[in-house]
């Protein structure tokens, strides 16, 4: 894939393979065609709404469908995506908005009271509110007076015949932010030209292709469950999302329920499976890596990790939201 822009990728991949499951949930799988589709259609909204090149735009999503094709659908239109912790207080998101000078949000429909008061004190101009269904009547109570678009979380196959009229490969793509694990967390800006050399870097040494498929339990907020993302739509592979994670077991059952390729964690999320799980005894015949970032990792636990796991290989990796994410990595041998 010569272009340095994800959602010519996601496009792409939907030109050749739409029928090909790109994200899924345990809910459901999202084609590249569908999901193609719900960016299109988002982008050219978010586009009549006034979203210009330069603009900054809130996501407040949990990892899906709904998700990517917001992120991507902001970065079409050469603006840049704010992706933030929907479990924010509302001084943090007010401090985030402040920073950024946002007028737009997509936010999910469980969050649209908070929102609608963030709209007025915040001076949004309009927000994007996800939703399973029809917005209850309750939600357009809290939201009425306010200008405001309901976007399906599930979109229909079909769209629009929208095209990124922006391609400036230098321009700000994602708003990161740090952990805050040195101080307060700060705001790292990535261009589509950081994000293309790190992605085609990690896709090269973990030697992904259009079969591989991720079990990510990472947000995409965090830089890292971000790059698991890019990588697999670079490739034309998929990443299957699972928020499960409160019960380890279940978790780790889906990687042969979805014939994973792939399953990446931190080091707490080896720690606990060591201490709950049988791993060995749970078989994912599919399985050919594990991946560890997000901090060091107790010489023990990989220990286990390469046995548990085992005939999978284990990369221990280090990244750095400041250098766009996973930037270095130890050779499994």
């Amino acid at each position: 894939m010569d272009s340095p822009f994800v959602f010519d990728w996601l496009f792409e991949h939907a030109r050749r393979r739409p029928d090909a499951p790109a994200v899924g949930t345990p809910a459901r799988w999202t084609s590249y065609g569908a999901l193609a589709a719900a960016t299109r259609r988002l982008a050219a909204e978010l586009e009549a709404e006034g979203v210009e090149p330069g603009a900054f735009v809130v996501l407040a999503l949990p990892a899906g469908p709904a998700a990517v094709a917001g992120a991507l659908a902001i970065q079409a239109l050469g603006a840049c995506a704010v992706e933030i912790n929907r479990d924010l207080d509302a001084a943090t998101i007010a401090a985030v908005l402040r920073q950024t000078g946002a007028r737009h949000a997509i936010v999910h429909g469980r969050d649209a009271a908070r929102w609608a008061e963030l709209a007025v004190t915040r001076d949004l101009v309009h927000l994007h509110v996800v939703h399973p269904s029809a917005p209850p009547a309750r939600m357009q109570e809290i939201l009425s007076g306010r200008r405001w678009t309901w976007v399906a979380e599930h979109e229909p196959a079909g769209g629009v015949g929208w095209d990124a009229p922006v391609r400036d490969r230098g321009a700000a793509a994602l708003l990161v932010y740090t952990s805050g694990s040195t101080g307060e967390p700060r705001g790292v800006i990535q261009t589509h030209e950081n994000v293309d050399a790190n992605t085609r870097a990690i896709c090269r040494y973990l030697e992904l292709g259009p079969d591989d498929r991720a079990l990510s339990i990472l947000p995409l907020f965090y830089c890292y469950g971000r790059s698991i993302l890019q990588t697999h739509l670079h490739v034309g592979g998929s990443v299957f999302f699972d928020h499960r994670f409160l019960y380890p077991r279940v978790v780790i059952e889906a990687l042969a329920e979805q014939r994973c390729t792939g399953f990446y964690g931190v080091p707490l999320t080896y720690e606990l499976l060591r201490r709950k799980v049988d791993v060995a005894a749970l078989r994912a015949p599919t399985l050919r890596y594990v991946a560890q970032a997000g901090g060091a990792m107790h010489p023990e636990t990989i220990a286990w990790a390469r046995e548990a796991f085992a005939p999978a290989r284990l990369f221990v990796m280090y990244g750095q939201t400041e250098a766009t994410a996973r930037l270095s990595y130890l050779p499994p041998e």
